[in-house]
Formats: structure tokens, C-alpha cells, sequence
């Protein structure tokens, strides 16, 4: 295969696809953008003799990069934002042909299962996966440059589009907006407004309004889903993915006319908010070192489950794919919201890097196959990022080499002006904390306590312990709300506080990856959980889930995963309600012992009994927790104790 460099970005192969066809005005059909000319022939085509490999978007010396906005930001810059979906659609219909197509690039992460760039699976055994590494410490720095030769493809389209329109005013306009344009990320723990999903609109529509160089039209949206033109059945030989012409999230069917029921999706995803909004907050507050943030293999020298950015990510593959592409491995990275979402994730990792510089990878096994590592393979910082050449020479990029996103020209809002190689970015941290705290922290203690958001009940504290004597130990017959419209807590400081201390509570969940040879979820309530699985991962009373996403062959079968699931808030909660009289073990742990109820959902539709998953071991845990004094720290974790296991049945 002859290979082009990214410099010279879509460049070969470049095949017209459907630009002949007219984008409608009306809803009522929709298509790519009618430029009036095909817009691919006017791109220049630069061939070159080397591998495609991955630049950053040139910046000029002693400057800082510009920033990648969030989403929903991006939508208020009307320049940046019609760039953005011009762009996307035109990378959506460049011939699949093309390396550097659409379709080529989400190809690198799994199906069809075929070498990219001229670079070979390492054995039989990798053949039949994707070059991403899952279940590794190179999980968030793999996806680094994976991103970035994303971003270069949107950009170099950008820079096209935006000289093409004709009037010289809006044209300057739209040439200075594509100078600093950066792909945009998803933060899906960002509280939106009351009246909103997390899930955003855009996601949701199958057409939509931009402005182009040819004026307004209503094209088919690039974030609701992709179009397979033409689809592989020989590489999407699995049930309803053979039939489906396009990306779906939650398919009606298994059948070609199937749609994707996208209110499923947002449903799912605003019931997980409180849980990922804590989830992050304990990543970002504990640090535990390098592997435990990037990796959710479990440790068996450290002993103990414990949270990952990679657990974390599980979830949104989960909760908002509900079967459709975005659920399964192989197919994830086809829908429009992966790379949105794993930008997110290399934000995260980002932040994580800003808040304690001086971590960073060490040698451990790689915890799954991917296309060029085999299970057990030793793999450090210094490991090629396969497949992303940094040169033309045939070098690879390593994550020391992709250590600062400023290689790849690009910061964010979080770690602007702080580089995130060098212990100086310790310097960040005050400016960092105000930010996680007003972003993740306000649903756990330390947001409450700072709000002053608690009831005063502290002048007569015999009318609290009055109203307990009522409510201690009971068994809750019906579901409690958890969902972020519901109740405030406010519990007196005497509840949950001892002096500048509080407990935290916990599930910690173990389980081998391959469990169930499919993705799966396992989910948690307090009070009955509902009759029907299809209503487990969008209940009031979910607490939250630890999603395994997984695939058939990636991985040792007895490869151990783990991620854990917060209690806190929902106890915040509870103790509001007057349920329980406090965070103090006596009267929590009799409280979970009777309430804490789990359930296991395979391939979002198929509840299985939590005995029946092999290896599943779920146990509840609490720590003491202080919090900063000042408010410039973030909580101090002490040790977790286990206090016992919840027996893995649907009782």
C-alpha cells in the first residue's frame, strides 16, 4: 500500500463519493453539504514515498497551543462550530478507500481487523483486534496521538473550508476561526442546565443546520451518526451490525430499518451523573500512582480494587451505545461520539498529569491483546504507539514522547500555561482544585459542607436523634430518588462530619474481563431495583454501575478488572430523608446489609444472575476522608477498609 504523510492529509485514494448528490434545505431529506463544486478535487493531493505519520497542528515558537473546547462551548462560536460539522461531514463521506478517510481512522481501534499504515499484527493471536490498547497502562497515552491524527485530518479540512467562501468579509472570518480551531471534547459529568440532558441535542437529531460557504443548509448530521458507504458484512458479520447501514445507539431492531432511540441513551447517562461526578472526584483526589489511574487491571501485588480512568470511560461506551456500536470494542469508535468522548478522557488524563507530575508509567503486562501486543507483554513508556509513526523514517510515537499534549499543538482550558512533563506544573495545582471542586465535587460531602447547604439542626441536635429512633434499620420497600433533580442533601454537620473528617462509602468490584465473553454492566440500588432489565440503567434509585467492556479474545479469561462505585452522595441522601442517623459505620453498615441490591445486565438487554458470573467479587468499603481546611487542597484519603461482602445474588 503506498502511505502519505498527515502532512499532506487526505491526499491519495480520494474517491467522490456522493458530492454530485444536493444537501437538501429541508428536514425532510438530508445529505453532505452542496458546496456547488466537488469539494475533493479542489483539496490539494501531495503524494509523498513515506508512512503517514502523525504531526501536531504547527504553533509557532513560545506560544501556547490553542485551547480544545468543550462541546458546548464550541456551539456558541459560530465560526468554530459550522468548521466543525463541515468538516466532520466531509472526513464522513471521503471514499473508505482513502487511509485517512473516516472510516479508516475509527478502523484503527478494531474492525475490520486489518493493518493500517503497513504496520502487521504481531501473531495469529492479535489478528482479530484493533491496534487500541485496553486493559494497559498505555490505555490513555495510546489514544494521545490516535486523537491527534483525528484532529489533523477535521483541521486540514477546516482550513479548506473556510477559504472557500465568497464573501471576503465572512471568509476572513471564518480563516482566522480555522487558524486556532481544535477538535472539541465531552464532558460528560458537566452538570448541564435543569432543563437539559448531559446527552446534548446534537446527538439526537438526524439533521442539522450549518452554515457554509454555499450558504444555510440542513445536512445530515455528523454527531448523530456515520454511514457506512458501502457496508463491509464480511468484517460486520456479527447480528444486527451486518444489517445496519449506519451507527446506532440503542437499535429498535436488528433489522437494516432499525433506529437508534437516542432518548435511551440520555436517560441512562443522566442517571450515572452523581456517581460519575464522584467517581472523577475520587480519581483526581487520591492519588494511588500511574497505573492504578490509567488501567483497570486489578494489581494482585497492591491487593486491593481500585479506580481508573479506563473503569470511568467503560461506562459512557455502555450506558449511551446500549448495543449499537458504540457498546462493543470492535465497533465503538464508528460512532460520531467516540472521539468526543475519548478526547474527554484525554483531558482527564491531562488534569491527572497537571495534579501530580512527578507520576508517570512504569513496566507492567499488558492486560489484553491488541493488534501488535500479545496478553502478557511487557510494556513501559518507551513502548511504540503503534500505529502512529512520528516521522517519516518509521519511528513510532512512545508515550515520554506524548507525554505533553503540546507536541500535538494543543492544551486545555485546565492545563493552559503549565506544562505536564515537569514537576513546575505542581504550580497549577490551587487553580486546578477550584475547578474540580465547582465542576465534580459539589455532590459529596466536601461540596455540601462548602455550600452550606446542610439544614441548621445543629442548635437542638435531641430533635435529630428524636426523629432517628423512628427510622433506624429500616428496610426501604420502595425506591428512593438519586437522580440529580432530586432532593438536595442537607444533613446537619453533626451527621456527617468529625471535626474536619468524614467516611466515604464504597463498592469495590472485581471481576474477570472475560466473564461473560460480551460487554456487560453490573448495577447498584438502594431499595428495590425495578422488575425489568431494560429500566436497570436509567432507575431513580441507581446508584451506579461498574461497566465491563470487554470482547471476545482480547484478553487471559482470568484477567481480573476492577472499578468501584461511591455511595456517598446517595447516603447524603438517605440521611436527609432520615433513614439513617449518620456516615458512622454502625449506621450505615447495617443499612447497605439490607438495601444494597446489584444486578448484572449482559449486552444491555439480558439480565443475568449475579451468581452466575464467574469470579464476580463485590465488597463494601469505607475510608476516612479529611477535608482541606482551606479549600486549596482537595480531600485527603486515608486507608479503605473492607467491611464485608455483598453476596452476589438478586435478593
Amino acid at each position: 500500500m503506498t502511505r502519505f504523510s498527515i502532512v499532506a492529509t487526505f491526499v491519495a485514494f480520494i474517491v467522490p463519493l456522493v458530492s454530485s448528490q444536493p444537501a437538501s434545505t429541508s428536514p425532510s431529506k438530508t445529505g453532505p453539504y452542496n458546496y456547488g463544486f466537488d469539494p475533493y478535487h479542489k483539496i490539494q493531493k501531495r503524494a509523498t514515498d513515506g508512512p503517514i505519520f502523525v504531526e501536531g497542528i504547527p504553533v509557532p515558537d513560545n506560544v501556547e497551543p490553542p485551547v480544545r473546547p468543550e462541546i458546548r462551548q464550541l456551539r456558541n462560536d459560530k465560526y468554530g462550530w459550522n468548521l466543525y460539522l463541515l468538516a466532520l461531514s466531509m472526513l464522513q463521506y471521503t471514499d473508505q478507500d482513502d487511509p485517512l478517510s473516516y472510516y479508516q481512522l475509527a478502523g484503527i481501534h478494531g474492525i475490520p481487523f486489518q493493518s493500517w499504515n503497513g504496520v502487521e499484527p504481531k501473531s495469529k493471536q492479535t489478528k482479530n483486534t484493533g491496534y487500541c490498547t485496553h486493559a494497559s497502562v498505555l490505555f490513555p497515552t495510546w489514544h494521545r496521538p490516535y486523537l491527534a491524527l483525528f484532529e489533523k485530518s477535521l483541521y486540514t479540512y477546516a482550513q479548506e473550508i473556510a477559504s472557500w467562501y465568497p464573501n471576503e468579509t465572512e471568509r476572513n472570518s471564518y480563516i482566522q476561526a480555522a487558524k486556532t480551531w481544535r477538535m472539541p471534547y465531552w464532558d460528560w459529568a458537566l452538570d448541564p442546565p435543569d432543563d437539559e440532558s448531559i446527552f446534548i441535542p446534537e446527538f439526537t437529531t438526524s439533521g442539522i443546520r450549518v452554515n457554509g460557504p454555499a450558504g444555510t443548509q440542513y445536512i445530515a448530521n455528523p454527531l448523530y451518526s456515520y454511514r457506512f458507504n458501502p457496508l463491509d458484512t464480511s468484517s460486520f458479520h456479527y447480528v444486527g451490525f451486518q444489517s445496519w447501514r449506519s451507527t446506532q445507539r440503542y437499535p429498535t431492531s436488528n433489522n437494516a430499518d432499525a433506529v437508534s432511540q437516542n432518548t435511551l441513551a440520555a436517560k441512562e447517562l443522566d442517571a450515572q451523573t452523581n456517581s460519575l461526578q464522584q467517581r472523577i472526584f475520587t480519581l483526581l483526589s487520591r492519588n494511588e500512582g500511574y497505573h492504578a489511574f490509567s488501567s483497570k487491571v486489578f494489581n494482585s501485588t497492591e491487593g486491593r480494587p481500585h479506580e481508573s480512568i479506563e473503569a470511568i470511560h467503560d461506562v459512557i461506551h455502555v450506558s449511551t451505545g446500549g448495543r449499537g456500536h458504540l457498546y462493543y470494542i470492535p465497533f465503538s469508535a464508528f460512532d460520531p461520539i467516540f472521539f468526543l468522548h475519548h478526547t474527554n478522557v484525554d483531558r482527564l488524563t491531562a488534569i491527572w498529569q497537571t495534579m501530580y507530575p512527578d507520576e508517570w508509567i512504569t513496566q507492567y503486562p499488558a492486560g489484553e491483546n491488541s493488534y501488535t501486543t500479545e496478553v502478557g507483554d511487557m510494556v513501559d513508556a518507551n513502548t511504540p504507539l503503534t500505529p502512529f509513526y512520528s516521522d517519516a523514517e518509521g519511528n513510532f510515537w512512545t508515550s515520554n514522547m506524548a507525554r505533553d499534549t503540546r507536541v500535538f499543538g494543543y492544551v486545555y482550558e485546565d492545563t493552559l500555561g503549565f506544562p505536564l512533563n515537569t514537576s513546575s506544573a505542581s504550580m497549577s495545582r490551587k487553580t486546578l482544585v477550584s475547578a474540580i471542586v465547582t465542576k465534580y465535587g459539589h455532590a459529596g460531602v466536601g461540596g455540601i459542607i462548602n455550600a452550606k447547604q446542610r439544614r441548621d439542626t445543629g442548635a437542638d441536635p435531641r430533635r435529630w436523634r428524636t426523629k432517628f429512633r423512628v427510622q433506624e434499620g429500616k428496610t426501604l420497600d420502595t425506591a428512593p430518588d438519586f437522580s440529580r433533580h432530586s432532593l438536595i442533601p442537607d444533613p446537619p454537620a453533626e451527621a456527617i462530619m468529625n471535626g474536619d473528617k468524614y467516611y466515604e462509602w464504597l463498592v469495590n468490584v472485581n471481576v474477570p474481563n472475560r466473564a461473560l465473553e460480551s460487554t456487560f454492566a453490573i448495577h447498584f440500588f438502594l431499595g428495590p431495583p425495578p422488575e425489568n432489565v431494560h429500566q436497570w440503567g436509567s432507575a431513580r434509585n441507581l446508584v451506579g454501575s461498574v461497566s465491563v467492556f470487554a470482547m471476545l479474545g482480547m484478553g487471559n479469561p482470568k484477567n481480573q478488572v476492577v472499578g468501584t462505585v461511591p455511595l456517598t452522595s446517595a447516603l447524603l441522601k438517605i440521611i436527609s430523608m432520615g433513614w439513617v442517623l449518620s456516615l458512622d459505620e454502625q449506621n450505615v453498615l447495617p443499612f447497605l446489609q439490607k438495601n444494597l441490591h446489584v444486578r448484572v445486565a449482559k449486552d444491555s438487554t439480558q439480565a443475568i444472575e449475579p451468581d452466575k458470573v464467574p469470579g464476580l467479587v463485590i465488597k463494601i468499603a469505607k475510608a476516612e476522608v479529611k477535608i482541606s481546611a482551606t479549600g486549596e487542597e482537595l480531600p485527603s484519603w486515608g486507608p479503605v477498609q473492607d467491611l464485608f461482602t455483598l453476596p452476589p445474588t438478586s435478593k
